[in-house]
């Protein structure tokens, strides 16, 4: 009898173990196809295809697809100057200084968005880059940045492609957002 208790307990931790294990190796998974870009010094999990080339650079973490289609995804965190910035000021802000860096800025959408499990905003945009020999404008390229404040610091992963190339990155940039985790 008293063997007959202990396999019976010795059965029910097993399950319980093996379920629990079950739960946490759906959680923080990385698909298929995708590696983690971010290391241990990043307060946040990033992931990008494999076939992507991965760059960090002060703080900021990037990939971009090849050399031939420059799409790139890149997270980088900022320090905010007031603990009471609000995204729609910090967006202000910011749209200033793109207006700056860019020509042709077009404003295309602005929407509610979830990176990490912090509410915040997507904003899309176009511009013009650079500038070939004779001053004619380059390239139109698409601009989606999500950005969410967590603490006193703004946090914006930044998908930007060519306008020919956006919808081929699309489901991808989707896929990065979904798995995007802040420690």
């Amino acid at each position: 009898m008293k063997t007959n208790i202990k396999r019976l307990v010795c059965i029910l931790l097993a399950a319980v173990m093996l379920s629990s294990f079950a739960g946490c190796a759906k959680e923080g998974e990385i698909p298929d196809g995708f590696v983690l870009a971010s290391n241990e010094y990043c307060d946040f999990d990033f992931i990008v295809p494999e076939t992507w080339t991965v760059s960090m650079s002060q703080g900021t973490v990037a990939a971009y697809a090849t050399l031939d289609d420059p799409s790139s995804v890149s997270v980088m965190p900022g320090e905010l100057e007031n603990t009471d910035t609000t995204l729609d000021d910090w967006w202000k802000s910011y749209k200033s200084d793109l207006e700056d860096i860019y020509s042709n800025v077009t404003y295309v959408s602005e929407e509610d968005a979830t990176l990490g499990g912090i509410k915040g905003r997507c904003y899309t945009f176009t511009a013009t880059l650079g500038e070939d020999k004779e001053g004619e404008k380059k390239a139109v390229y698409r601009f989606e940045i999500t950005a969410v404040i967590k603490y006193s610091r703004i946090y914006m992963m930044t998908f930007t492609s060519t306008e020919d190339r956006y919808e081929n990155h699309t489901r991808t940039v989707t896929d990065i957002k979904e798995h995007f985790k802040f420690h």
